[in-house]
């Protein structure tokens, strides 16, 4: 069969999932799990994934497929933690839970068992979360191929930053709220994950989602892909969903990874009533396969219209797929997007 795993990483520590010589990257430790659990090598293995993740870059619910032929393997009975128990019993369960191409009353449990086992080989900010074992290919057809196959990319991306705010001033002239203008350092939290952007401008929270909404549908996003794979393919995509769910955030914000956990925010009576209000943006991107920093590019376009370094009129010119529009689009850090 070819077992598929569903995983998380968190990309502080690798250089992105594809597998690298020069620095360590997700699919190398992935591999070398494997390696060891299954006694096989890795050209047998052909550990593929559904896409790749760039330095920086946190995969959740990365797809992966391998394959795996019956000839025996090592299973162990570690904990999660690091711990190995080697098995002898190599015709035994460590050769069934490898074994079954159909559902029976025993698969749930063999498949957590090989989840269990590739986790104990892990590092702990590699994660596996589900394992589903695939029946071979009819005769002619061929295995399913984790990146061929897939029908939706989901992609989110987290931010906090300031609602720009602004007051009358002398002359009845509008200028914003200096605490605006304070930059990251006044937005952190001790108990922040290293999965989100502290944006350093404030923002305009109604033109970001208007750019969202414009931005959705199917257009040439060339300007939204890296130069040097610019011109090397068609970029005209169907951005299925580009939507913000955005919530004010406080100092006891949990940092709930999912806007279906968002919980209603009560204000706290004489707090931040005369400033500008911190807000948590999860912005949600759909589409059939993205090119490579093209979620990025969006969320930074987003981010700098919000900002007003780009107006909603520039939607149109970027949409045109020109190097000169392009010069408009800037991409977002690599830290919010998962």
């Amino acid at each position: 069969p070819s077992p598929t795993t569903s995983s998380n990483d968190r990309g502080r520590r690798s250089g992105g999932r594809k597998r690298s010589r020069i620095v360590t990257t997700i699919q190398d430790q992935l591999e070398s799990a494997l390696v060891m659990l299954t006694n096989r090598n890795i050209a047998q293995l052909r550990v593929r994934g559904a896409g790749r993740t760039d330095k920086g870059v946190h995969a959740l619910g990365q797809i992966v497929a391998f394959d795996y032929h019956e000839e025996g393997s090592r299973d162990d009975n570690g904990d999660g933690d690091g711990s190995r128990e080697s098995s002898n019993d190599v015709n035994g369960v460590s050769q069934s839970i490898f074994s079954h191409a159909s559902l029976s009353d025993s698969y749930g449990e063999e498949l957590w068992r090989i989840r269990r086992s590739i986790n104990s080989r892990l590092p702990r900010d590699i994660v596996v979360r589900s394992v589903y074992g695939l029946p071979p290919p009819p005769p002619g057809g061929r295995p399913f191929e984790a990146r061929r196959d897939v029908q939706t990319k989901r992609y989110t991306y987290r931010l906090r930053f300031r609602k720009k705010r602004m007051v009358a001033v002398a002359g009845g002239r509008m200028q914003m709220i200096d605490i605006c203008s304070s930059g990251p350092n006044t937005l952190r939290r001790a108990h922040d994950p290293n999965s989100i952007w502290i944006c350093p401008w404030a923002l305009d929270e109604r033109l970001v989602q208007k750019a969202c909404k414009l931005l959705s549908g199917s257009h040439d996003f060339s300007c939204f892909v890296v130069k040097s794979d610019r011109r090397k393919r068609d970029n005209n995509i169907d951005l299925k969903k580009f939507k913000v769910t955005l919530r004010d955030d406080d100092d006891d914000d949990n940092g709930s990874e999912d806007d279906e956990l968002y919980p209603t925010k009560v204000k706290k009576s004489g707090e931040e009533t005369s400033e500008a209000i911190p807000c948590s943006a999860l912005f949600t991107l759909e589409a059939g396969g993205f090119r490579r920093q093209m979620v990025r590019r969006l969320v930074g376009f987003a981010v700098d219209i919000g900002r007003g370094y780009c107006c909603l009129d520039d939607i149109p010119k970027v949409l045109t797929g020109t190097d000169e529009a392009a010069s408009l689009v800037n991409a977002a850090p690599a830290c919010g997007l998962c």
